[in-house]
């Protein structure tokens, strides 16, 4: 049986390789050219390795604004949702508004 080429980095720090050289790529791109260079990496674990970074660096993926809970984010988007889409969403909230004041 012949033996594994073996490859000059672990598929983790070609990932960060990758994205420190070209950091407009995206998970999908940066995983196409790991592929052609031996390294059998799908966009979805290029976007773990990414998002796993980010986490140990401190960086979250969106900025949370003041001490909003996630539950109240949650319970948000549901409401958006029933309601058809933002737009009406903020209407209903409008007139609301009207008739608590």
């Amino acid at each position: 049986m012949p033996k594994k080429k073996q490859l000059p980095m672990s598929k983790s720090d070609a990932i960060r390789e990758h994205k420190k050289a070209h950091p407009e790529m995206g998970p999908k791109r940066i995983a196409g050219f790991l592929n052609e260079d031996g390294y059998n990496v799908s966009p979805q674990y290029v976007a773990m390795v990414l998002c796993n970074d980010r986490r140990k660096d401190g960086k979250q993926g969106f900025a949370n604004p003041g001490d909003v809970p996630c539950s109240a984010l949650m319970a948000v988007k549901g409401f958006v949702a029933e309601m058809g889409g933002l737009e009406k969403a903020k209407k209903v909230l409008d007139v609301y508004d009207q008739l608590v004041e």
